[in-house]
This record gives structure tokens, C-alpha cells and sequence, in this order.
């Protein structure tokens, strides 16, 4: 197990989904704001300004944006989830 992943496991790391706000995945334990609602809700998350944050969306393209607005934000540990849920082979995770 790599240890980005036991990191999430123990919550060491804040997942942070950026789906439209029409789709959720429900299996996750993530914070869910829409890339619509982050800028206008990105107060409501400043408590992990220096956590390691995962950012997370269906492809890329949407995590890519709010990972850039994050670190703009003063955001330290940022990554964003590169190919998103559409590269997760296990159907578990996803709706």
C-alpha cells in the first residue's frame, strides 16, 4: 500500500470532491463542493490550509482548476487526482 494511500486511510489527508453539483460519489468520505460553489465556499475549508488535500473529480479537468485555485489561495499541499475517478478500476468508489 503506497503511503499516499494509507495517509487517506488514517485521515491524514482531506479528500476534496469537485463534481458538478448535480453528481456525488456517496462511497467516499470527501467534502463535496461543486467547482461552481468553490471560490464563494473556499472560506468554509481555510481550518486545512496546511493539510494534505487530494483534489478529485470524474476525469481531471475540474480538480486541475480548483487545485490551481487552492494554491492561489495560500493552499500548501495540494495534489490534484490526475485522470480522476474515470482512472479507478475499482467500481466500489464510484456510483
Amino acid at each position: 500500500m503506497s503511503r499516499f494511500i494509507e495517509k487517506i486511510m488514517l485521515q491524514l489527508t482531506i479528500l476534496l470532491s469537485v463534481f458538478l453539483s448535480h453528481w456525488q460519489p456517496t462511497d467516499l468520505q470527501a467534502i463535496n463542493i461543486s467547482i461552481q460553489d468553490l471560490p464563494a465556499k473556499i472560506a468554509s475549508i481555510e481550518q486545512y490550509k496546511y493539510s494534505e488535500i487530494l483534489v478529485y473529480c470524474s476525469h481531471g479537468h475540474r480538480s486541475e482548476q480548483a487545485a490551481y485555485l487552492l494554491n492561489q489561495s495560500g493552499f500548501k499541499k495540494v495534489t490534484n487526482m490526475l485522470g480522476g475517478m474515470s482512472v479507478v478500476p475499482n467500481s466500489t468508489c464510484k456510483n
